[in-house]
């Protein structure tokens, strides 16, 4: 077996872990919070974590570009992550959630939860910054437990906070203070043996915003292709159909980690390259596709006794939805793999474009069937929409790989 597919199956496991976390935690807080509760739970944390997307700026991918191509010192790179984590996701959260709330799209109108999404994008960036430096690194170790810690973490103090207060406010802070505390822990595993000098290098912002910006402009639309469909049930439906959304939601997301993953580990070694290898891309695109719609077929079969079983019959609709959007989980592990080729061959701005079609597709497809049709229609418009993002990727893909 090759380092490649060892370092794939710890990472994979590792993400099997967290997965086992993060159900738990969807469980306590949706049987303890509600549906509506947990619809107001998921939507703090769906715009945390877009504001996450939005202040980093393409940063993560940048971190592992300068550690590779310009052998930045660790120090450095973690000192610029923090000031970056911390004003470009503050600045972010207040930009988005206040303009949202403002034009009555379906964001948080409660004033005292804004700070807690706050904190959550901070983590949220923080952590991803983090955890770029360690796969640059190497350090796949390391990175695993990180991932597991945070999972573990915020998701016992989330669930806790459930316990203790049924209402989605606190447990918003809580998950939010306990992510940042996780992601400042990870931080400290990076810099270990603190051989280097802590600090904020602003010029490495400039070094790295060309190529940030190419891929803040790609992440970006992704991510707000995968979650508009949120936003827009929001606005469209009520909180209790966004609950069952988000239950399918959370499913579709433990099962990205293990494309997510691979892709973690295969943009590394393709940017190592001088000419990124589109056999190896396409190689890993297939099998990872074939994982992930083997646990998507067992998940099909048992959705309906399995929520029930772990959510209650208060969330049996949530079964329905979830089947709905395991498709588009497939298409999106395509997706994953597809965009690291991409970033790899110089993020091209044009790669952007499919995400905005795909986004377009999810809005106008939501807007116009998920007033009758709730969230499973939320969940249908996430297919469509991965759909036409996979046959853009690819299209861009075999261009670069001919003009190469």
């Amino acid at each position: 077996m090759s380092r490649f597919a060892r370092d794939a199956a710890a990472m994979v496991l590792a993400r099997g872990l967290s997965l086992g976390f993060s159900l738990t935690t969807a469980i306590v807080t949706a049987r303890y919070l509600g549906p509506d509760g947990r619809g107001a739970f998921f939507l703090a944390l769906t715009w945390g974590a877009i504001a996450s997307q939005a202040g980093g700026f393409g940063s993560p991918a940048a971190v592992a570009w300068l550690r590779r191509h310009h052998d930045v010192n660790a120090g450095e790179l973690i000192g610029t992550s923090a000031f970056q984590a911390f004003a470009g996701g503050g600045l972010a959260t207040l930009l988005l959630v206040g303009g949202a709330s403002v034009l009555g799209v379906g964001g948080p109108r409660q004033l005292a939860i804004w700070p807690a999404i706050a904190l959550i994008a901070i983590g949220t960036l923080l952590l991803q910054l983090i955890s770029s430096l360690l796969v640059a690194d190497g350090k796949v170790g390391r990175y695993n437990a990180v991932q597991i810690a945070n999972s573990a973490v915020t998701g016992s103090c989330a669930s806790i906070a459930a316990i203790v207060f049924h209402e989605p406010v606190p447990v918003a802070y809580v998950s939010a203070f306990s992510g940042l505390v996780t992601a400042i822990g990870a931080g400290l595993v990076a810099w270990h043996p603190f051989s280097d000098r802590l600090q904020i290098n602003l010029a490495l912002m400039r070094v790295g915003a060309g190529f940030s910006g190419r891929i803040f402009a790609t992440g970006v639309a992704s991510f707000a292709a995968q979650r508009v469909s949120a936003i827009v049930l929001a606005t469209v439906s009520n909180q209790g159909q966004v609950g069952y959304f988000s239950i399918a939601s959370q499913i579709s997301d433990a099962i990205a980690t293990v494309p997510a993953a691979i892709g973690a580990l295969l943009y590394p070694r393709l940017i190592s390259k001088q000419k990124p290898n589109w056999y190896k891309t396409r190689l890993t695109m297939v099998w990872t596709c074939a994982s992930v719609a083997a646990i998507a077929v067992a998940i099909e079969l048992a959705a309906p006794t399995l929520l029930h079983f772990l959510f209650g019959e208060r969330f049996d609709a949530a079964a329905i939805v979830t089947r709905h959007i395991l498709p588009a989980t497939i298409l999106l592990s395509a997706c994953t793999i597809v965009s690291q080729f991409i970033a790899a061959s110089g993020a091209p701005l044009g790669a952007v474009v499919p995400w905005l079609g795909s986004m377009i597709v999810a809005t106008a497809y939501c807007a116009i069937e998920a007033p009758i049709a709730g969230a499973t229609a939320a969940a249908d418009s996430q297919v469509a929409a991965s759909a036409c993002a996979l046959l853009g990727l690819i299209l861009i893909a075999r261009l670069l790989r001919r003009a190469a």
